[in-house]
C-alpha cells in the first residue's frame, strides 16, 4: 500500500507518485493523520502540498467515499498554519 513509500521521498517524487493514485488511496492519504507523523512539519508540508495540489486538481470530493463522511479534513489548516507562522 501506499503509507509507506513517503518517508525518503523528495518533494518531486511524493507528485510523481500521488499522481498516479487512484481517487480513494489519495483520500485515503488526505485524511490519514498518520502519515509521517514522527517526522517534522517541515518534512510533511511538501507531502501535505502535494495531496492538496492533487486533490484540488482532480475536483476531488472526498466525502463521496462513505469511509470518509464523518472525518475532518485536517491538510489545509496545517498548509495554511505552516504556511503563514512557520508552524502548525
Amino acid at each position: 500500500m501506499v503509507f509507506g513509500i513517503v518517508g525518503c521521498m523528495s518533494p518531486q517524487a511524493w507528485d510523481a507518485t500521488i499522481k498516479g493514485w487512484n481517487d480513494l488511496d489519495l483520500c485515503y492519504q488526505y485524511f490519514s493523520k498518520l502519515q509521517s507523523a514522527a517526522r517534522s512539519q517541515e518534512h510533511r508540508y511538501p507531502y501535505y502540498k502535494s495531496v492538496l495540489a492533487e486533490k484540488e486538481r482532480r475536483q476531488l470530493d472526498c466525502k463521496m467515499f462513505p469511509e470518509f463522511k464523518n472525518k475532518k479534513p485536517f491538510m489545509e489548516e496545517r498548509v495554511r498554519l505552516y504556511e503563514e507562522q512557520g508552524s502548525w
